[in-house]
């Protein structure tokens, strides 16, 4: 009985470390990563389950899908390539080979039947839906050297946050 109790408390020790390390990760990309602007299409501004939210793909997403038909296999990076504004577009799928320096690593998922960066969806306040009309670009920090990626926020066409 002794035992289980024990064990109990250990494994609530290791989620609480793991939880802990995983939310100081994300905050230190959020303070000191790279910021990067993905080309966006909004699909659908509302939910009725889950109040008003824009589904997103990004076209660096489809880039990535088209590639990944020659390279089914590869790890889950891809190199863009940073212009002087910060835009990012996809330049190849990661091979291990060195990164110029206007390139970063992005991680990206696979899912069913397509690639999923770090979300497809932004929440925002309901009624505010108008506000994220004009959205062109998701505001990324990214972790150059990981590719791990935030959403922060979306931009408009003149990479003003909105």
């Amino acid at each position: 009985m002794k035992i289980d109790k024990i064990l109990v408390l250990l494994g609530a020790v290791l989620v609480a470390v793991v939880t802990n390390y995983t939310v100081f990760q994300k905050e230190s990309i959020l303070k000191s990563g790279k910021s990067i602007y993905l080309k966006l299409a909004p699909v659908d501004p509302r939910s009725l389950m889950q109040g008003d939210y824009m589904a997103l793909r990004f076209e660096v997403a489809r880039n990535i899908q088209e590639a990944l038909k020659k390279y089914p296999n590869s790890q889950n990076l891809a190199v863009l390539k940073v212009d002087k504004r910060g835009i990012g577009k996809f330049e190849a799928i990661y091979f291990n080979q060195p990164l110029k320096a206007d390139e970063v690593l992005i991680r990206f998922k696979r899912a069913k039947y397509r690639v999923k960066l770090s979300t497809d969806s932004y929440f925002f306040k309901e009624g505010e839906a108008k506000r994220y009309q004009n959205a062109k670009y998701g505001v990324f920090k990214l972790n150059p050297k990981t590719g791990e990626a935030i959403l922060t926020s979306l931009a408009d066409r003149n990479l003003s946050k909105l």
